[in-house]
């Protein structure tokens, strides 16, 4: 039986699924072994050097609160058959012409 390298695409596609199951075992808390350790020097260095930079998107945060208005206003009344809430009316002005 002989061994042949890789070609680039097949390559990466064998990284690609090393890595996954490197940090499955890292995620699970298994011990990984020397061969995943180097894996992971190249990858590393890559980040490392800034080769290949990666950016997440973010949204800057607001500081927002959500308040109701009126919550805990005296407009409630509570009688034996239940709730009952009071509403205001506005007073429409009319207009003479």
């Amino acid at each position: 039986m002989s061994e042949i390298e890789l070609q680039a695409w097949e390559w990466t596609a064998t990284m690609a699924q090393k890595i996954v199951v490197i940090r499955s075992k890292v995620s699970e808390h298994v011990d990984i072994t020397e061969e995943d350790y180097d894996i992971l020097k190249i990858w590393y260095r890559q980040w490392w050097m800034g080769t290949h930079p990666l950016f997440q998107t973010k949204m800057d945060g607001n500081d927002e609160k959500a308040v109701q208005q009126g919550l805990f206003e005296q407009n409630v009344s509570t009688t034996e058959f239940g709730t009952s809430i009071e509403y205001k009316t506005v007073n429409q002005k009319t207009v003479k012409r």
